[in-house]
């Protein structure tokens, strides 16, 4: 038996970010049933009752500090011991946010709790996708286009969140390898269940790219590369993705041309840096296929 329309899974380090997802949620879902988990690597407890509204509910887990991976591990492995159980599941950065057309036609939208769906997810504050791509709404989506497939856009249904279980710790934010874990977990989601229908009709937003890296220093650029870049080799490795890898090094060093024709030599450095990353990354991947 559904409890919910929804389960969020969201983990958080910073209470600046995660307040504004939850007062989007508070502020805008006015109609589906849904069930809020976070995940706090903080050491502040939230400052939320446990039903801001009749169709709000919010629980709340205490973590150390543990990669991205681990942490959600933490909440599917919550919401699987507890059988709390939802029509869809998705997986929210805790800077995410949310607007009315979400919840008020979620519903109608994704009618077959059978199927998975990939949602548009455009630049906070504007009407520009966060990943640019041509996919027309109803667009089946599978392993030949997981680019755009995030882990803030895939609506999963319950039976596919079930049988495909936890994200791969060796991949994501402060894992060994520093992405490439919702690529992974979209991939083994379309190996159980099949392709994702792609809807343009709903949508959530998320704090741009660009905008966010411009305040990083350049050891902290250097390092966001090398984690990033270690990932996507990784995961394109894992998946026998071989040439995508190959072609994901070349990437690399004609962004650095580009970066340096531009003149932005700060960017140049560091998609140099990536070049040399990914294909060290991909040189000791292969040694250990073939070892």
């Amino acid at each position: 038996m559904l409890q919910y329309d929804a389960i969020f899974i969201s983990t958080f380090i910073n209470h600046l970010y995660v307040d504004k997802l939850i007062d989007s949620i508070i502020s805008h879902n006015k109609r589906i049933k849904l069930y809020l988990l976070f995940i706090n690597q903080t050491d502040i407890s939230l400052n939320i009752n446990k039903s801001p509204s009749k169709f709000i509910h919010v629980e709340e887990i205490f973590s150390k500090r543990v990669s991205l991976s681990a942490a959600r591990n933490i909440g599917i492995k919550y919401v699987l011991e507890n059988t709390i159980n939802a029509q869809y599941v998705l997986f929210p950065d805790d800077d995410s946010t949310f607007d009315d057309v979400f919840f008020n036609c979620l519903s109608s939208i994704v009618k077959d709790g059978r199927k998975n769906y990939l949602i548009d997810v455009y630049v906070e504050n504007t009407n520009e996708l966060y990943i640019k791509n041509n996919l027309p709404d109803g667009k089946l989506v599978i392993n030949n286009k997981p680019q755009v497939a995030m882990s803030v856009n895939m609506l999963i249904n319950m039976q596919t969140f079930k049988a495909v279980g936890f994200f791969d710790e060796k991949m994501g934010v402060g894992a060994e390898y520093g992405a490439g874990e919702d690529t992974d977990y979209f991939i083994r989601c379309v190996a159980f269940s099949g392709a994702f229908i792609y809807t343009k009709m709903i949508w959530n937003y998320h704090p741009d790219f660009e905008d966010k890296h411009n305040t990083f220093s350049f050891k902290q650029l250097l390092k966001k590369y090398r984690n990033y870049g270690r990932g996507v080799i990784y995961m394109n490795m894992k998946h026998h993705f071989y040439f995508s890898a190959f072609k994901l090094c070349i990437s690399a060093l004609g962004g650095s041309v580009l970066a340096l024709i531009n003149l932005d030599f700060r960017l140049s450095l560091a998609r140099l840096y990536a070049f040399f990353v990914r294909s060290f990354t991909f040189v000791m991947l292969i040694i250990r296929i073939y070892k």
